[in-house]
This record gives C-alpha cells, structure tokens and sequence, in this order.
C-alpha cells in the first residue's frame, strides 16, 4: 500500500515512527477496544467497518502524544447502531430535569420529520434540532440530547474514579462519542474513506487505518507525509472552513506553520457562508467543542437576522465566551 513517492519520505532518517510500529499499535489499541463491546455481532461488523484517522496517525509518525483515537465507519447501519449501543449505556446513570426528555439516536433521512413532530418526545425544547432535519442535504446520524446539545459524565458521577472506566462514554455530542482511554467515535460521517475525507482541511490527517479481510493495514499518502515532515498546513478544502480558520490556534501551538495564501482560500470559503443564519453557523462549528457554542447558538437563535452585525455579535461572543471562561 506504500508506493515509491512515500517511500522516499517514510525512509527521511528518523523523521517518522516505523509503519509497522504503528500499525502494531493501533491493531492492539483498536482490538483492545472492540474487546471491550458485548454484543459479539456488534463486536465483528464494528471491525469490519471502522476506519481509523486524522489526528492520531499523525501523531504516531511524529511521535508525538496521542490525543484520542478517531474511529469512523463505512456504513450507515454499524454507524447508527454503536451509537444505540453507547447511548443505551448512558442510560442508567443519565439525569435531566424534564422527565420525558432521554438522549436518543436518529437517522434524519428515515424518519419523517412529521413522526417527530407527533412523538412523545418534545423535541422543539432542543433549539436546532427540527430545523437541521429540514435543512439536511445528506443522510446522518444524529444524538439528540436534550437543551445543551451534549452530556457530560461527570456532570452525572462527579465523583467517581475515572481511572476504573473501560471504554466508557465519558462525553456525548450531537456528532461524536467520546469514551475513556482516549476513544473518539464520530458518527455525523459514515462512508468509504474517500467520503470521510471530503469533511477534512488539512491534508496531514489524512493518512488512515482498517481491517483488509481481517488483516490490519495503514494507508500512508505521500502529500501527508510532505505536510508531516515539513509541519507546513496544507489546505485541501473543506465543507466546513469556519471550523478550519479556529482549528488553526491548535496546529500552530504545535509547531505547524501556515501561509498568507493558505488563509486566504480558506477565508474565500467562509465568505461564501450566510453565518447569520443559526443553523448554518450550527453546522460550520461542528468541529468546535459545542459546550463552548451551545449558549451563543442558542441566543443568535432567537435574534432577527437584520440585527445580526459585527457589534452586536461581537458583544454577545465576549459575553458569552467571559463566562465561558470563569466557569472554567
């Protein structure tokens, strides 16, 4: 699967981590994983399905921290499903203060939006939640949580001991489920990888791994091994440059520069947003922690869109991020 162009840099003198050390390690971490799921059919179309990618690989070949483990999946079914599965987890130990509100998984091409306009559930007190099944061009999978858009583990056991979790979901978004021992399940893609990356902006993350008939294997490009050695950010376009522009801060503290042009073709896309409109700003932050968001979505919301100019949004995102910031 590695060419002669990769090659030539995989071979660059102790630039990069061995691929078979890597791909040694994520068969052990993700298998370590999969152990962990009780459901045994689960366990095997899980495996069969899941890509490994973005940030995680990255850091292995630099070898450097990793972060979390970011796992997709190919189809939609095995997406949906360990989603049930995690959600129905949480359960036991969830709380809310409106008694019919539950954290549930859903497939906004499937269902209706009349079915849930007419269910039990009052899904109107989540602000965005009907308008993004309205407005949605692709199929997904969705976690509705109810009013702050994500739960939190520790806002539910605040005390208990983290370190005896086993791949337990510790944080739930609307797009993403985040275990213990450093376990990210994204669920608003699923596709073949080619698909997943049409969601990404930096090429360097594009390198992945999967199961070939059983056999685990990384999948090295040669333009992401460029972008790791050289630790330039190379932008390949994205569908959500909002998210690009602030992921930015995070790349250049780790020692990754970018240039003038760079910004400017990401800028060129964020200028073709209407980021007036809640929804579409909703989804251009999906790779923003939405715990930081949820209370600025929630009041531009509510706003006539003829107010919405640099003043007074410029004071509302103080406001709230000042807040934000004491609460931390």
């Amino acid at each position: 699967m590695i060419g002669m162009n990769t090659n030539f840099f995989l071979n660059q003198k102790n630039a990069f981590m061995k691929i078979k050390t890597i791909t040694k390690t994520l068969d052990k971490k993700i298998n370590d994983w999969l152990n962990s799921i009780t459901d045994e059919p689960l366990r095997a179309r899980v495996k069969k399905d899941l890509i490994v990618t973005g940030g995680c690989i990255a850091s292995m070949l630099l070898k450097e921290e990793v972060n979390d483990y970011d796992i997709y999946f190919k189809t939609k079914e095995t997406c949906f499903d360990i989603a049930k599965y995690y959600v129905a987890k949480i359960l036991p130990i969830y709380k809310n203060s409106i008694s019919d509100s539950v954290v549930e998984v859903v497939d906004s091409k499937n269902i209706p939006l009349k079915d849930y306009e007419e269910s039990t559930q009052d899904y109107s007190k989540w602000s965005f939640f009907k308008k993004g099944l309205e407005r949605s061009e692709e199929e997904r999978i969705k976690i509705y949580i109810p009013h702050i858009g994500y739960w939190r583990r520790s806002d539910d056991v605040p005390d208990e001991d983290k370190g005896a979790l086993n791949y337990e979901p510790v944080y739930l978004s609307e797009n993403a489920i985040s275990l213990s021992n450093d376990i990210q399940l994204v669920v608003r893609f699923f596709g073949d990888v080619e698909e997943i990356h049409t969601n990404y902006d930096f090429v360097h993350a594009t390198n992945y791994f999967h199961y070939d008939n059983g056999k685990c294997k990384l999948v090295c490009n040669v333009n992401a091994l460029q972008s790791l050695l050289t630790k330039e950010l190379i932008y390949i376009g994205s569908k959500y440059p909002l998210t690009s522009v602030i992921r930015t801060k995070k790349f250049i503290n780790r020692g990754y520069t970018i240039n003038a042009g760079t910004y400017l073709k990401i800028l060129w896309q964020v200028a073709e947003l209407d980021l007036k409109d809640p929804v579409t700003l909703q989804e251009q932050l999906i790779g923003v922690d939405v715990a930081y968001f949820s209370m600025l979505l929630e009041i531009l919301q509510n706003v006539d869109p003829a107010k919405l100019n640099y003043s007074y949004v410029s004071e509302i995102i103080d406001r709230v991020f000042n807040e934000a910031e004491i609460d931390e």
